[in-house]
């Protein structure tokens, strides 16, 4: 017998009509035309040079050659059944990759993932906490489904961009500084005290900064951090005021500071990010909108958009 190249399909039409006796059978069984059949068994029949079936009286009836070639298809076939059968693509670990800032990792997506997981509990969640810039980066390259930011950070990229909170300007004192007890705090009320800024770099503290001169005053920054969790610290160990978005405060922080609206108001928004390129995973769709759930809620905040809704820079 000749070594040449085997066909599946012909060997699928082959084993077809073996186990139903007719072309008719044989191409309903495999959902193809009879007269496709019939050539890719005579095809077959041609490489190994030998007939296969007796086709006299209306039935093919294999022969003994058949029968032997059909003991080696086993090997072939059976292992074809186990794919049918199993749920492959179910049983594939599922795995969400997400890049965020530190203003969000933690106080933020610490508990959305814990609630997440408790929901789809065969799922695994990665988190890498990047400066903004490498956020931007990952989600372009490809290497996380979503990036969580502010979304003044995304000035300029071609990305999808899903506002999900508006953090508003907060002052942040312990419960016993002389301001704790205001509703509001003006620009005028901290004359004189140091404060605690969310960076220079941030579209926020140029506003503040406008303000201020607007009115005449020269503010004392002493100190400037982009990770809110650095600010709350400092102004527990006494090394100023913060004048920052208090969203998302760490929930073991509000008994220890108070968190006072600013006015006037200024907003920061929270956003999500994905490529706009290419469908976003359902799973990724998934989490993102458990996301918008689960911090409808979040204090010192408020909502933008339903789940869903997006808009493009």
């Amino acid at each position: 017998m000749p070594v040449l190249p085997y066909n599946i399909r012909e060997l699928e039409a082959f084993r077809a009509l073996l186990l139903e006796g007719s072309t008719t059978a044989a191409a309903k069984r495999c959902g193809v035309s009879q007269s496709s059949i019939s050539r890719s068994v005579a095809r077959l029949e041609e490489k190994v040079q030998t007939v296969l079936f007796d086709r006299s009286g209306g039935r093919a009836i294999p022969t003994q050659e058949a029968l032997k070639l059909d003991r080696y298809l086993d090997d072939i076939f059976d292992p074809l059944k186990d794919i049918e059968s199993s749920n492959w693509l179910l049983d594939q670990p599922k795995i969400l990759y997400i890049s965020a800032t530190s203003a969000f990792a933690r106080a933020l997506l610490k508990p959305v993932i814990i609630s997440f997981s408790q929901i789809h509990p065969d799922i695994k969640i990665t988190v890498d906490v990047n400066r903004a810039k490498d956020v931007i980066k990952s989600v372009e390259q490809g290497d996380c489904e979503l990036g969580i930011l502010w979304k003044s950070n995304l000035s300029g990229q071609r990305l999808a961009i899903e506002e999900f909170r508006s953090a508003r300007a907060h002052v942040i004192v312990p419960k016993d500084h002389p301001l704790a007890s205001k509703s509001v705090v003006h620009p005028e009320d901290l004359d004189g005290y140091e404060l605690i800024g969310d960076g220079q770099r941030s579209v926020l503290w140029r506003k503040l900064m406008k303000i201020f001169e607007t009115r005449g005053m020269s503010p004392k920054w002493v100190l400037n951090f982009s990770n809110l969790d650095i600010v709350l610290d400092s102004v527990l160990h006494g090394a100023g005021i913060g004048v920052v978005p208090a969203f998302p405060m760490d929930p073991g922080q509000y008994d220890k500071l108070v968190a006072i609206e600013f006015e006037p108001k200024l907003d920061k928004f929270a956003a999500i990010t994905y490529r706009i390129d290419k469908p976003l995973p359902v799973l990724a769709e998934e989490f993102k909108n458990h996301l918008i759930r689960v911090t409808k809620d979040y204090p010192y905040s408020e909502p933008v958009h339903e789940p869903g809704e997006n808009s493009v820079a």
